[in-house]
């Protein structure tokens, strides 16, 4: 069910299909081939601080999914699109970000 939207990859994958991609992989996350993008880790990390600290300043609660999404989205675009979105500083959450959650949603009411 999640194939046509996933496709094939590592994520679904099983036995051997699993072990061969994520064999492919490995070499992507070592330490060294990281380490460049730890500062757009680290400056994301600090929108979303700065927006937490506000919301708490106000005695608001926080969204904890929304604004990590938000934070995945901004890390992602960054490091592999090389693409400032600023979509953590938006007011309105991120019209990609609301794509996935209906998604979800939809494939979490299928399953159920």
């Amino acid at each position: 069910m999640l194939e046509p939207w996933l496709g094939p990859g590592l994520l679904i994958a099983n036995d051997e299909r699993w072990f061969r991609s994520r064999r492919l992989l490995t070499p992507a996350f070592h330490f060294d081939i990281l380490k460049p993008y730890v500062y757009v880790y680290n400056e994301c990390t600090d929108v979303l601080l700065r927006k937490w600290q506000a919301l708490a300043d106000k005695g608001q609660p926080v969204n904890v999914h929304e604004t990590v999404t938000q934070l995945t989205l901004d890390v992602v675009l960054q490091c592999a699109c090389s693409y400032k979105s600023g979509c953590q500083e938006r007011i309105n959450t991120d019209p990609y970000v609301d794509a996935v959650d209906e998604l979800c949603n939809l494939s979490i009411d299928r399953f159920l």
